[in-house]
């Protein structure tokens, strides 16, 4: 799971901390500029360590020690913030001692974090509010009400009661994104020389890949917390519109504030994530993000995850940010429909030159006006002619729209990843969901089709796993068509040559028992182990997730071959039996005549050996137990013909009595098995071999490297008269069993 770390923070236009982020670092490095790249500052040996807190700035402890300076203040009420405005629970060992936070969000357990290292320790709640410690002290903070966050205030509040300097404060604590809480700001404060700072110091923040809030406050008087709490409680006892109503009271209260700073959590990318990432796109898959973070955070997580280029080029990086469509603080809706609609002709054309996007970055309000239905095909028609999409400022429902709209009008497979509650909208609207286990909490895991611990996974998950299954599912499918083919049509051609009597071919047990023991175990042995390549190899060449994608185990083309496979083989399993034993032919040399029964116990086992062994001419990783379910299936037609033979002296049927001996006693039936083999399965084999020397697949080249990369190097000196054999080979690298077909 992603590791929050409080990195930074803005009081007043002044920042604090130290040190490049580990994403700026990856985008400077993708941008050539390596040399540049600041080194972490050394951590000094009795430095204080604080879990999710890599804030390195010795000015912060001495400003707090020196209570006279000018903005201890300011920073020291920016710390108690963060220790009061939060849902945060505090964890406690088996002596009563805390070992540490714990949060819904691991954004806020950092946050908390951050303020405990700083001096100013949340120790726990009650029924009424919470407590810190401070410089020794304890302070009880009464909360009188909690304005919890969700997707559409993007922002939480706390009104909280507490004595400093023995007077009582009542003071409204305020948490959000930038854009809300810069609008709810008093107007003195909202053009003022620090709020700028702060704003510039934000855009900072977010180029070096951190996730920011802004926190603000200010004072309430008893009579405006008195009214407020009057219509609170009477909203929040509304059996209609409930949520509506409350945040109807709250947008009231939540006024004229004052910035109090601005914090920086650094979200660091988990192993391979990057790596993951590329093979996807190799892969043929289209990968885009969709993340409440601000612009610039979520193109530089692009640059560093490898989504976006580090540069790009003029015309090839649509971009519609709100700040861009915005004159005298009033959103500009038609220029941005203007510009939709300009950037969709462009797509358009592009995409009929077959060049594309490198992609597109859109913000949360704009996005909202794109997914309007007059503006739908316009947004559309740019997604689809770029590599990628970045949607940032976004919110739950916003995520859960995009992946509708691409399905229906893309008739795209969709598949979402998250890790937290934000995400379970779009990981249900999607074919597929997963679910990152970790520090976001269980709610994306509860609600997916599939649970990992890491986004690196997902390369095991689509292109390892996923394509195995996918080509042993497409060959399952086609192949129990087939077998019905191969074993019904002899029946027909029966009728064909007896004038339609209703003659039967085959015993009533051994044809119920078709199905279920004869042909089972080799496609059951061949759809759960069957291996194209080996899992290294899948990774090594993620292009074979390509096949898939195009259809090339499953489609019109390929399954009409797999019936003309099964015409095939059912004429020649029931006419060279047929006219080799029937009509007078004598094969015994007792010279009786063969009836129809046995006639038709051969064509039954040559049914059952051709249906298997085509199984076997499909399967690429051969090892032991696919030998067993070949044998496993032809133990058993011995036993069922065995036991309708009377062979245990016991007559079953007196059609059938005697029917195994006179089957094993005569050569011309070895003869028989053998040639029927051979003319029904060298057509396929032929085929093969001609598609994969002429017109061989991306599967056949890479089968052609892997066995290469596992053949044993010559020896360059050759010893006389002997022949150097080759070495073990490892399932890692080819395994015994690969073969090219």
């Amino acid at each position: 799971c992603n590791v929050m770390d409080f990195r930074k923070f803005c009081v007043k236009g002044i920042t604090y901390g130290q040190g490049m982020t580990e994403i700026k670092r990856q985008v400077m490095m993708k941008m050539g500029l390596g040399k540049t790249v600041e080194e972490p500052p050394p951590e000094e040996p009795e430095a204080k360590r604080t879990p999710h807190v890599d804030l390195v700035d010795p000015r912060i402890d001495e400003l707090l020690k020196d209570h006279l300076d000018p903005h201890y203040a300011d920073v020291k009420d920016f710390l108690f913030h963060l220790a009061v405005n939060h849902e945060v629970v505090p964890e406690f060992d088996t002596k009563g001692v805390m070992s540490g936070y714990s949060a819904s969000s691991p954004d806020e357990a950092a946050l908390c974090y951050g303020a405990q290292h700083f001096g100013f320790s949340f120790l726990g709640r009650d029924s009424k509010g919470l407590s810190v410690s401070h410089d020794g002290q304890v302070t009880k903070v009464d909360i009188l009400a909690t304005i919890k966050f969700n997707s559409t205030r993007k922002r939480s509040s706390v009104i909280a009661r507490f004595e400093e300097a023995g007077k009582e404060r009542l003071v409204l604590f305020t948490k959000g994104a930038d854009t809300i809480i810069l609008q709810r700001l008093a107007p003195e404060h909202k053009s003022s020389v620090e709020t700028r700072q702060s704003m510039e110091t934000l855009r900072e923040f977010a180029e070096d890949g951190l996730r920011t809030l802004c926190l603000a406050s200010r004072e309430l008087t008893k009579d405006e917390v008195d009214s407020f709490l009057e219509k609170w409680n009477e909203a929040s006892m509304a059996t209609q519109n409930r949520e509506q109503k409350m945040d109807e009271v709250s947008e009231m209260l939540e006024v004229n504030l004052v910035m109090n700073g601005i914090t920086g959590i650094e979200d660091r990318l988990q192993d391979d994530v990057s790596d993951t990432i590329m093979k996807m796109t190799q892969a043929g898959i289209k990968v885009w993000m969709l993340t409440g973070d601000k612009t610039e955070t979520a193109i530089n997580i692009g640059v560093a995850t490898g989504l976006l280029a580090a540069e790009p080029k003029a015309l090839e990086r649509p971009m519609f940010s709100t700040e861009n469509f915005e004159k005298g603080g009033a959103f500009q809706a038609q220029e941005l429909q203007t510009k939709l609609r300009e950037v969709a002709e462009q797509a358009r054309q592009a995409y009929q030159q077959k060049r594309m996007f490198e992609g597109m970055v859109i913000d949360g309000k704009c996005l909202e006006l794109a997914l309007e239905p007059h503006n739908q095909k316009d947004f559309v028609a740019i997604c689809r002619n770029c590599s990628t999409v970045i949607c940032c400022r976004v919110s739950p429902k916003q995520k859960g729209a995009v992946v509708r709209l691409i399905k229906q009008e893309e008739k795209a497979i969709t598949l979402a990843i998250g890790d937290g509650a934000n995400d379970c909208n779009m990981i249900m609207s999607a074919d597929v969901g997963i679910g990152i286990r970790g520090l976001e909490g269980l709610q994306a895991f509860n609600v997916s089709d599939y649970g990992i611990s890491q986004f690196r996974f997902l390369q095991y998950i689509m292109l390892v796993h996923g394509r195995w299954c996918y080509r042993r599912i497409a060959i399952l499918a086609n192949y129990m068509f087939y077998k019905n083919f191969v074993c019904v049509l002899p029946q027909y051609f029966l009728g064909a040559v007896s004038g339609f009597s209703g003659q039967k071919l085959y015993n009533d047990i051994l044809y119920q028992f078709y199905n279920v023991c004869f042909t089972f175990v080799p496609i059951m042995v061949f759809a759960v182990l069957d291996q194209d390549v080996p899992k290294k190899a899948s990774l090594k060449y993620p292009e074979l997730y390509i096949a898939g994608k195009e259809r090339m185990y499953m489609n019109v083309q390929v399954s009409l071959g797999w019936i003309a496979s099964g015409v095939w083989h059912g004429l020649v399993c029931f006419f060279i039996p047929y006219l080799v034993m029937s009509n007078g032919n004598i094969t015994h040399e007792d010279g009786k005549a063969n009836d129809i029964w046995l006639v038709g116990s051969v064509v039954f086992f040559l049914v059952c050996l051709v249906t298997n062994l085509s199984v076997l001419l499909e399967t690429c990783y051969l090892n032991w137990i696919v030998a067993l379910g070949m044998s496993l299936s032809l133990l058993a037609w011995v036993l069922f013909q065995g036991y309708i033979s009377g062979l245990h002296g016991v007559v079953v049927t007196s059609e059938f009595y005697g029917s195994m001996q006179r089957l094993l006693g005569c050569p011309m039936i070895y003869l028989i098995v053998l040639t029927s083999t051979a003319m029904a399965l060298m057509a396929d084999i032929h085929a093969k071999g001609i598609k994969c020397s002429f017109f061989p697949s991306i599967l056949h080249q890479v089968q052609a490297k892997v066995l290469a990369e596992a053949a044993p190097a010559p020896d360059p000196e050759p010893r006389t008269g002997r022949l150097a054999e080759p070495g073990p080979a490892s399932n890692e690298s080819g395994g015994p069993g690969l073969r090219l077909w």
